[in-house]
């Protein structure tokens, strides 16, 4: 699974939750399961936007609720690039 934050203008908007109005920011995202893409949105306070690039569902993205896993709340973590190392050439004898 890929996730990819879009490179546009993160959308302001305001929030009322249990009377409580917060402003807020939407981000546009494209996930990639098994080579099917589908978007959605990420919401986060402003000032706290995902810069464009890869990322991955960081762990405290996920919860269990009798025995079903669930994503309550997306947290984005960098995607990180594998480094490959060379190995070591054995001398020949």
């Amino acid at each position: 699974m890929k996730i990819e934050v879009l490179n546009e203008t993160p959308e302001k908007f305001e929030s009322t939750w249990e009377g409580v109005t917060r402003q807020r920011v939407r981000q546009w995202c494209v996930v990639t399961i098994k080579g099917r893409p589908s978007s959605f949105q990420v919401t986060v306070d402003p000032g706290k936007e995902y810069p464009p690039g890869e990322y991955e569902l960081a762990p405290e993205s996920f919860s269990f609720n009798n025995g079903r896993l669930s994503v309550t709340r997306v947290v984005l973590s960098p995607l990180a690039v594998a480094s490959i190392k060379p190995q070591p050439v054995a001398s020949a004898k």
